[in-house]
């Protein structure tokens, strides 16, 4: 351990108690000052690691002023130790009881001082006694030191009674002033080693004094710095706050502000600057320090990014709720990433399939000033496209740039940035099932952006970004889809015309104005001649550019009010409102058949087509839709056998017409009881396994001539009479009798699909009639398909749900006929418990040719997947329109190209054909 030493003080006490010694021994003071001085300099080395006898041997000191040592702990000097214990101390002392001598008491006075205080004068007395100054044995030499000791103490006790010597007076004065200069030495030596800058300045505020660090931060040299202005050192007025802060104060309190240190170098440095008066200074002294907050700064603004950041995220993901289309999507975004966000811009680009690769801004906001005109960003691996955001979406990852000028990727853009003050950037690829289809690009003119966790953030909204995208996208193209299915349910998809549902509507709507008006309608039946010719001779492309021009006309000259809509391939139905008198009509009417006469240029075509038209009259003729119209055809057909371009109203001896229909109706009626029908089945194919999965049954009457006659011919007649009740029992029992005779003879279980009437599924008894005939045939409920008409689902909405819901449950298969055609709800398409979709073979017969037709085959088999349905297709009669259905994933299909309807005891051999072909 390091010997213990004691303060200059203890040793002049000794002095004074060894100059009593002196007196009693004799001893020269000169003598014993010298020997004291000589100790004392060996005293100051015991702060080392010397050991006595070093000290001993240590040179005399100069003067009394070298007695300074430092006491290893904060001890006090025995005089002081008195003085301070002057009161009970001294009573303490004084009430002692007498000793027969005084070394009992004489540790109350010198505490635990005292051993080494006794030490030191040890080795004084050594000293005296080698140099023949002192001569006693050990034990006088520790006697005569407690008596110097007891002297001391009793001197000192009693008020320093005994005058001290003139160089003891003198030690004591060099002494303290040695330790304070050592003090102030000391001080200066703290002050200039600490970390922050310390200065004082005059009332003229110039500086007068300063610390090393304030030298070494400002970067001035020391005689740069005398008197130099302090204002010159502390940014946007801060000194000038402080002062005025002290003056408002007077002095009494502190000023305190923040403020940037401004060096030779030009560099600002965030300081928090603390200013007080010196009190009892002249000249209006003043000292300070700063406190360097740089790192505090940065804490602070990398917070608040990250706030801003977290706020952006939040009010990006309010504007993903509320966002009704993509675009207004990410506008909103991008001008959140700049008012909240507190980026200089910010855009959306969308990666282009194109040939060059091109990445198409499609948003931004902040301050572009036409950067995104003016540059040129690609996302190949080309020098335009190695930048943050063609390596992006390259990559699918973010690329973070905190400095564009030292990044050589960003060359190409740099001179652009700079004018716009571009310092930093990080570009977010948009993720769609791990591709990229686009990139976020931030812009900053801060250098310290896109740090780690910032980055981060901004990760979490790009992904939101794309994710609210895709939403959009799909909600997009399911609305679309549904406009477009919604219009096919109520338009003609060429001529955008009504179809035959929103016909019978418009027409009941005119109906119910015109019985409370008590006026009279007309309904007009209208066929294009020689339609079929201009198809053949230019096709079907001119055919239907055609119709779009004749429909044109058509509307055209209509009154406000009237209507016309399209009802089959070449003709349309119109009704003309407020219109009982004929000849008004009829003039109406020629108008009509003029405009059509009127010649066309079609593709370089001139065209010449006319028209016939047939016309019935409300309430003469009839007061319901199908009344009108049936006598409207008839008058059409009179038209016809006339003469071309001719109209002709409807006339009484045209009931001809009506006695054919009841000799069809009374040779059905025969037919049916003699069983003079058969069924032919159309074998259905699935379009990918190229393989037979079911049959259609299609009904064939044999007239008397042993002929057989096609359903087109009869079915309208039995419908009308209601025939079509029990043959379409008929052709369901005999469709399941041949299904099961197929499964016995061993052939595979392919589905059978009859075709369901309007007045069978109203009146027929349907759940019955199905019950029976499975039961009765043994056919399997499973590969039964009933096949339904738009008109059935025109009826008696809850009762059609619940009868096809009881159809579901016996386990038969239903699928929708001739869908795209005229179904009235799209609402009720998803209500409907059916299994597949029949796409119409109007669609199918110009696949490939029209574009309409083209998308509306696609539109229906992606809403039939959509809604987890099959979809089959009908007439199909080419390779083209069967590779066109399979690109759109039609599942199945029937045709001429397959094969024509076959009689039942074909079936076999033509299973097998196919089973062998495919």
């Amino acid at each position: 351990m390091r010997r213990r030493t004691f303060a200059a003080d203890d040793l002049l006490t000794i002095l004074w108690g060894l100059e009593r010694l002196g007196r009693l021994t004799g001893i020269d003071l000169d003598i014993v000052e010298a020997a004291v001085q000589r100790v004392a300099s060996g005293a100051q080395l015991l702060d080392g690691e010397r050991s006595p006898a070093e000290c001993r041997s240590a040179a005399p000191a100069a003067n009394a002023g070298c007695l300074v040592a430092r006491v290893s702990r904060a001890g006090a000097p025995v005089a002081d130790l008195v003085a301070r214990r002057a009161g009970a101390a001294a009573d303490a002392f004084a009430a002692q009881p007498p000793a027969a001598n005084d070394d009992e008491r004489l540790p109350l006075l010198c505490g635990e001082d005292l051993p080494a205080i006794l030490a030191f004068a040890a080795d004084i007395a050594r000293t005296l006694a080698e140099n023949g100054c002192l001569r006693c044995d050990s034990r006088q030499l520790t006697e005569l030191l407690r008596l110097a000791a007891r002297a001391a103490a009793r001197d000192l006790l009693a008020g320093g009674q005994a005058r001290p010597p003139k160089a003891l007076v003198r030690a004591r004065e060099s002494t303290r002033i040695a330790a304070l200069e050592a003090d102030v030495r000391h001080g200066a030596e703290i002050i200039d080693g600490l970390p922050c800058i310390v200065y004082s300045f005059d009332e003229q505020g110039r500086l007068r004094g300063w610390n090393r660090t304030f030298r070494e931060v400002s970067g001035y040299a020391e005689e740069e710095l005398a008197l130099k202005p302090l204002r010159e050192f502390i940014a946007d007025d801060g000194f000038g706050f402080l002062a005025a802060s002290l003056a408002a104060s007077a002095g009494s309190s502190d000023a305190r502000t923040e403020a940037q240190f401004l060096t030779r170098q030009g560099e600002r440095i965030p300081y928090l600057f603390t200013v007080r008066c010196v009190p009892g200074a002249d000249g209006g002294l003043k000292v300070g320090i700063g406190l360097n907050i740089a790192e505090r700064k940065q804490a602070e603004a990398l917070r608040d990014k990250l706030t801003r950041a977290l706020r952006l995220l939040g009010e990006c993901n309010a504007a993903l709720l509320r966002a009704e289309t993509e675009q207004a999507l990410i506008d909103e975004v991008c001008q959140l990433i700049v008012s909240t966000g507190g980026y200089r811009m910010a855009w959306v680009g969308y990666a282009e399939s194109d040939e060059n690769r091109n990445v198409c801004p499609v948003s931004f906001a902040g301050s572009n000033d036409g950067f995104l005109d003016g540059v040129r960003i690609l996302w190949e691996d080309s020098e335009l496209g190695r930048g943050p955001t063609g390596t992006a979406i390259r990559s699918g990852v973010a690329q973070v740039c905190r400095s564009i000028a030292q990044n050589p990727a960003c060359a190409p853009w740099l001179e652009a940035a700079r004018q716009r003050d571009y310092v930093a950037t990080v570009a977010i690829p948009l993720l769609a099932e791990q591709r990229a289809f686009g990139s976020l690009g931030i812009y900053s003119s801060d250098p310290d952006s896109f740090a780690g966790d910032e980055v981060a953030l901004l990760n979490d909204l790009a992904s939101n970004l794309a994710y609210g995208i895709q939403s959009l996208r799909s909600r997009a193209r399911r609305d679309a889809a549904e406009r477009q299915l919604a219009f096919l349910a109520h338009h003609d998809p060429l001529t955008g015309l009504p179809n035959r549902v929103l016909l019978r509507q418009r027409f009941a709507e005119s109906l119910a104005a015109a019985e409370i008006a008590g006026s009279g309608m007309a309904l007009f039946y209208l066929d294009l001649d020689s339609f079929k010719q201009v198809n053949d001779s230019f096709g079907h492309d001119v055919g239907d550019r055609l119709l779009v021009a004749l429909v044109a006309r058509l509307q055209s000259c209509l009154r406000h009010g009237d209507l016309v809509g399209r009802y089959d391939s070449d003709a349309f139905v119109g009704v003309l409102i407020d219109a009982g008198d004929p000849a008004i009509i009829d003039r109406q009417m020629n108008t009509l058949l003029d405009a059509v006469a009127a010649p066309l240029e079609i593709a370089g075509h001139t065209l010449h087509i006319s028209c016939c038209a047939g016309i019935s009259r409300y309430p003469d003729d009839g007061t319901d839709f199908d009344t009108l119209l049936r006598k409207a055809d008839a008058a059409l057909c009179h038209a016809k056998d006339s003469a071309p371009g001719v109209s002709r109203f409807f006339e009484s001896r045209m009931s001809r017409d009506a006695l054919a229909l009841m000799q069809i109706q009374s040779r059905l009626r025969q037919a049916l009881a003699q069983e003079k029908f058969i069924l032919h089945f159309q074998p259905q194919i699935d379009v990918i396994a190229n393989k037979v999965v079911g049959f259609e049954a299609l009904v064939r009457w044999i007239d008397e001539n042993g002929e057989l006659v096609p359903p087109g011919s009869f079915i309208a007649a039995a419908e009308e009479s209601g025939l079509i009740v029990p043959l379409g029992k008929w052709v369901l029992g005999e469709a399941c009798r041949q299904g099961r005779e197929w499964l016995d003879a061993g052939l595979p279980q392919f589905s059978v699909a009859v075709n369901m009437s309007a007045q069978q599924f109203k009146h027929g008894g349907i759940l019955e009639t199905v019950a029976e005939v499975l039961t009765s045939t043994g056919f399997p409920a499973g590969l039964l398909e009933l096949e339904l008409t738009e008109s059935i689902l025109l009826q008696d909405t809850e009762l059609v749900m619940q009868t096809l819901g009881e159809l579901k449950l016996m386990g038969v298969k239903l699928s929708i006929d001739d869908f795209g055609t005229g179904y009235s709800s799209l609402s009720y398409l998803k209500r409907l418990a059916v299994d597949k979709l029949k796409i119409d073979q109007s669609f199918v017969r110009d696949l490939g040719e029209s574009a309409d037709d083209s998308a509306i085959v696609r539109a229906i088999i992606q809403l039939g997947h959509t809604l987890q349905l099959s979809v089959i297709a009908e007439g199909v009669e080419t390779d083209r329109q069967l590779a066109f259905l399979r690109s759109f994933g039609c599942n199945q299909a029937q045709g001429y190209l397959f094969s024509r309807p076959l009689p039942a005891e074909d079936i076999p051999d033509y299973v097998l054909q196919r089973a062998s072909v495919s």
